[in-house]
């Protein structure tokens, strides 16, 4: 495991919008609880009636209603969890840092990148249009991945520079970025 200083020079900070994961939970916990009620008040209702395609948009609004509020718990853990998160670009590797502790990854403790994103509206609005998995040799502070997302500032940026240090072999440099 590499320390910050063996790492080299800072080439870059990027920090991660942890408002915009506490704007979602937000609106995406009551407006998902509020949906899942309203869907399961009318299918209970309609729990007697011999047609079945009647029930199909309630359970339909019950299932939408979970996801978002998943989404929303989901998205308040994270916005407690990780404060202050950020990734430190040094030329040797980087830095992901949160809650007060940091772990320095080195480009050689990588082992895989993987871009699992989808650049569409909602994923956009939900930091998923960018979801960098950054798969470790071994774990680093029992972790074996780290995950960059849309919340990251520039992380397109990032990513790239990421993508090119491990798989293409071109490490950042101060005149690169």
């Amino acid at each position: 495991m590499a320390t910050e200083r063996e790492l080299g020079a800072v080439l870059g900070r990027y920090e991660t919008d942890n408002r915009r994961r506490r704007k979602i939970a937000v609106i995406g916990v009551p407006a998902g609880a509020a949906l899942t009620a309203i869907g399961m008040m009318v299918v209970l209702s309609g729990l007697g009636t011999p047609a079945i395609g009647v029930m199909v948009f309630p359970a339909f609004a019950t299932g939408i209603g979970l996801g978002v509020f998943v989404v929303g718990v989901w998205q308040a853990l994270l916005s407690v969890t990780r404060t202050d998160e950020a990734f430190t670009l040094h030329e040797g590797g980087f830095v992901h840092s949160y809650a007060g502790k940091s772990w320095a990854i080195a480009w050689d403790e990588i082992a895989d990148v993987k871009d699992n994103g989808r650049d569409t509206m909602l994923q956009r609005s939900l930091g998923g249009d960018v979801r960098y998995r950054v798969k470790l040799r071994s774990p680093v502070g029992r972790r074996r991945s780290v995950t960059i997302t849309g919340f990251t500032t520039d992380a397109v940026e990032l990513t790239k520079l990421v993508e090119q240090a491990v798989v293409h072999d071109v490490r950042p440099t101060r005149e690169s970025t």
